[in-house]
């Protein structure tokens, strides 16, 4: 690891401009596609596709949510019986200790 604070300053500093370049870039393509986006009129059709592709997002964002609640579940699940694993095996280490 290098400890010169000079050039760890230096690439703070190129870093942080990196970041405001890429922010700039994608401002001002998010401005042009704003500029360029004229809302047509929908068709039935499409009106009805959009509908439709809006409510499965919306179930996939659902049921992604559900996905990682049950992940956390099963990680403070698998947590708790580490934790009481480690506690019963120093409670035989020291029963060992004391005879």
């Amino acid at each position: 690891m290098c400890r010169n604070p000079y050039l760890i300053n230096a690439w703070q500093i190129n870093r942080v401009r990196i970041i405001q370049q890429v922010w700039l870039t994608y401002k001002s393509f998010y401005m042009n596609m704003k500029k360029k986006a004229v809302p047509a009129e929908l068709t039935p059709s499409e009106r009805e596709e959009l509908i439709r592709l809006r409510a499965e997002n919306e179930y996939l964002r659902t049921e992604n949510e559900v996905i990682k609640k049950r992940i956390a579940l099963r990680r403070e699940k698998f947590a708790a019986q580490l934790k009481a694993k480690k506690l019963h095996s120093s409670k035989n280490s020291e029963e060992k200790d004391t005879l």
